[in-house]
């Protein structure tokens, strides 16, 4: 079966199957027992590129997996290792991306790679299964609180636990991963995506000035101390659009990642608040 795009929900159904093939049924999920069942050697990596994630190695019939330890982060080198296992259960990854070679190197951050892709998010839906992740996620705290809690549950990264917390949260929430003051990227939740008119922060767009999350971007110690800041500001300084409406803003600082996570979360919901919408409205409030 040949997929031009890629197909998270495909991955997602593979790493069901893993899963009800090995009886997991609970938190948190084993990756390296998942490996160690397929007769697959996993060990940290000796020093490697910067960037470089994991490693899928091929001797013949016999596969070896290998993840760095440059980011001290557990849940960080977990999500690593069910990355490499993605590509090796996804059914047409392992022709693609090691061919005829022994060593497929994966690379931390976003990747525009069909194949990357996939593997993150088998890797996601592995270690935060859907049924089990919303079922803890209607126990969680929002926002910032609830994430902490779902990623000590699971044994994950924040960064992973955040986009895995919007993409099921109920409630108007978004995530903004920041470096040097810029955005890496955001994701929003269904019920944040209900409000017409936004403006998506684009990779490179500065980050709104006078918010919490400029004033930590701006401070590589407080990244490395993984502090935490939040205040209340405003949805059009970060989105623009039509609706003058306060946002909770909460920021964390990644550690060894370098990078900010920020968690915007609304109190209201679209269909509250859609008659009241202006037709004209302002961009955002970049600096």
């Amino acid at each position: 079966m040949t997929r031009p795009i890629p197909d998270a929900n495909y991955a997602e159904l593979i790493a069901e199957k893993v899963l009800l093939d090995d009886g997991i049924k609970t938190f948190p999920v084993d990756p390296f027992r998942i490996a160690e069942n397929r007769e697959i050697t996993v060990k940290a990596a000796p020093p490697t590129q910067p960037g470089v994630s994991g490693l899928l190695l091929r001797s013949g019939s016999t596969f070896g997996i290998l993840y760095a330890t440059a980011i001290a982060s557990v849940g960080f080198q977990r999500f690593s290792v069910a990355h490499e296992l993605g590509h090796y259960f996804m059914p047409d990854h392992i022709d693609a991306v090691l061919g005829s070679k022994v060593m497929h190197e994966s690379r931390s951050g976003a990747s525009p790679d069909r194949y990357e892709i996939e593997a993150d998010a088998f890797a996601a839906a592995l270690l935060m299964p859907k049924g089990l992740f919303t079922s803890a996620l209607r126990k969680a705290n929002d926002g910032l609180a609830g994430i902490e809690y779902l990623a000590g549950l699971c044994q994950t990264s924040m960064l992973a636990t955040a986009n895995r917390y919007v993409d099921h949260s109920s409630i108007p929430v978004a995530v903004v991963v920041s470096v040097g003051g810029r955005v890496e990227y955001c994701k929003m939740s269904p019920a944040f995506k209900e409000f017409r008119g936004l403006d998506w922060p684009q990779r490179n767009t500065p980050i709104p000035k006078g918010s919490v999350t400029a004033d930590m971007n701006g401070s590589v110690g407080r990244i490395a101390a993984a502090e935490r800041d939040e205040m209340t500001g405003s949805l059009q300084d970060w989105f623009g659009g039509p609706y003058d409406l306060e946002i909770t803003e909460e920021v964390k600082g990644l550690g060894t990642y370098g990078k900010t996570l920020t968690i915007l979360t609304l109190d209201t919901f679209a269909d509250e608040v859609e008659d009241e919408a202006p037709s004209r409205w302002p961009a955002p409030r970049f600096r």
